[in-house]
């Protein structure tokens, strides 16, 4: 699974768009970056349990795309959500 440092990245507005503010908070989720593939895109996904398919089930139905996920440490992940 691929760590990744959140920091003081810029996420595209029309990125986060894609997931409703509410559910990234209860899930602790952060859309990162839409990917292009084919047809369909994915969409790459900050989670500190990256392991959680329920989560990945649910954001792949609400955004309609294949999701990726990334392993981000909970601080960071915070960190970023309030920003």
């Amino acid at each position: 699974m691929p760590f990744l440092v959140i920091g003081d990245r810029e996420i595209a507005p029309k990125v986060l768009a894609l997931v409703p503010r509410k559910l990234a908070e209860a899930r602790r989720v952060l859309p990162l970056e839409l990917i292009a593939e084919g047809r369909r895109g994915a969409l790459v996904v900050a989670l500190a349990d990256p392991a959680d398919l329920r989560i990945i089930d649910e954001l792949s139905f609400v955004t309609g795309l294949a999701v990726r996920p990334v392993l981000v440490g909970e601080e960071d992940l915070e960190q970023a959500l309030e920003r």
